[in-house]
């Protein structure tokens, strides 16, 4: 490969890399408006319940990221290989796979809040206020996961600028209502609700507005076959296998990270307070580590579509290269800044120590985390989801799982951490193996 394309590759990347991180961004700004806005004009209390009931959204909502996952690497192949309209169906499919999950969540919103409620851990009070924000946001459920396969399909076509205009909006209108619910009609948690409901409605319509506008030719040409392509039996096999192969994927990834808040718990308050700074720390970096694996999983699958498996493994290397990067600036900043970062986050001189004694064994997660999130990115792009998979299985299962429970045995906080290292390790490692195999890197 020639410079040129080579420099091409990597202006792509940075390009779309930059507009995901922005994109990412928004999403825990608006929480953190969320909680100032009723930290100001409410009872302390409702920041509790709040959290509680985003817990429920929280884990929700993650189970059906294959949505916005699924269709990224799809959607990204389609393109690559020049077949417009097949790329433009792929969306339909996901919509309307995404509608079916969404209404069916709402039908059964009220047992699903049963369920989840009667497990959280809460005062009663709390958990009132929490189930109040609860039923006024799940209503937007068809709204939200539709949201994700319009963000999957946008990410598929390289437009991660018009992913960070609707995340923006989205966002800014979600700000906006926070303040007139709560501030003017005195709404509470039920207010903050609503304004992320009525926002997540508003960014599924500018969206439908933007494809559709951009898109409306391919309606035409289609016409009247559009229903029969839509539902092609292979078609829409094939997506439903890789999305069950990435939730069960996104599902291992959720029993590993409860299991590790439950056993950090175990351990006593103390550790689970410095599990729960740390655990933020790793968010903060998830948040930059997926700007780089989104424009992977672009990348990748356009590449993938167009047979260029060279170009394929430069922009794995370069996706390595980043996130092993931006991982060791991290490590570095919250090793040469700790005490003033933790002291952001609590003031208890002794636990602000503590957190400080787990950092050298909190670090290898990141920066193995780095080569898993590439890996990850890469192979979602490829849409092999079976790969993904039984990496993921593995990594849970045989790794982190035997070290956490002896971590839990000898009661350990050192042991568990290793214990997610591993994991990260795994997953790593596992994947590396399996793009041998595909790309032939030596």
């Amino acid at each position: 490969m020639n410079k040129i394309a080579s420099a091409d590759l990597y202006k792509r990347f940075l390009t779309l890399t930059s507009l995901n991180i922005l994109s990412n961004i928004t999403v825990p700004l608006t929480g953190i408006v969320d909680t100032a806005v009723l930290g100001h004009y409410t009872d302390p209390i409702s920041i509790s319940g709040v959290s509680i009931g985003t817990i429920m959204f929280d884990y929700l909502y993650w189970g059906m990221g294959f949505l916005r996952m699924g269709t990224t690497g799809t959607t990204a192949i389609k393109t690559g290989q020049g077949d417009e309209e097949g790329a433009f169906l792929v969306l339909i499919r996901s919509l309307i796979l995404a509608a079916c999950i969404g209404c069916t969540i709402y039908a059964f919103s009220y047992y699903i809040g049963n369920f989840g409620f009667g497990f959280l851990m809460g005062d009663d009070s709390i958990k009132k206020i929490g189930r109040d924000y609860y039923d006024h946001r799940i209503w937007d459920a068809p709204f939200t996961l539709m949201n994700f396969a319009i963000i999957g399909w946008l990410l598929g076509r390289s437009r991660s600028g018009l992913v960070l205009i609707l995340t923006l909006s989205s966002n800014l209108l979600n700000v906006g209502l926070d303040y007139v619910f709560v501030v003017f009609y005195n709404q509470g948690a039920s207010g903050v609700g609503m304004a992320t409901a009525y926002s997540q409605v508003f960014q599924f319509c500018i969206g439908l507005i933007l494809i559709f506008y951009t898109q409306r030719k391919y309606l035409s040409i289609l016409g009247n076959h559009l229903f029969s392509l839509i539902f092609r039996k292979l078609e829409f096999y094939q997506l439903l296998i890789f999305n069950k192969d990435i939730f069960l994927r996104t599902l291992f990834l959720i029993v590993t990270f409860t299991l590790f808040r439950n056993f950090s718990s175990s351990l006593g308050s103390d550790v689970l307070i410095i599990n729960s700074i740390l655990f933020q720390f790793m968010l903060v970096y998830a948040f930059l580590a997926d700007g780089s694996a989104f424009a992977t999983e672009t990348l990748a699958g356009d590449l993938y579509g167009q047979g260029k498996i060279r170009e394929l493994k430069t922009i794995l290397r370069i996706a390595i290269a980043f996130s092993v990067a931006i991982s060791l600036i991290f490590v570095a900043t919250l090793s040469l800044f700790s005490n003033q970062i933790i002291g952001l986050l609590i003031t208890k001189i002794q636990i602000i120590q503590s957190v400080q004694d787990v950092l050298i064994w909190f670090f290898p997660v990141l920066i193995l985390g780095a080569y898993a999130f590439s890996l990850d990115g890469l192979f979602l792009g490829l849409a092999k989801g079976s790969i993904l998979r039984n990496s993921m299985a593995i990594s849970s299962f045989l790794f982190f799982l035997p070290c956490a429970i002896l971590a839990l045995y000898i009661e350990s906080n050192i042991v568990l951490w290793i214990s997610l290292s591993l994991y990260m390790g795994s997953r790593a490692i596992t994947l590396y193996y399996a793009s041998r195999k595909i790309l032939c890197i030596i």
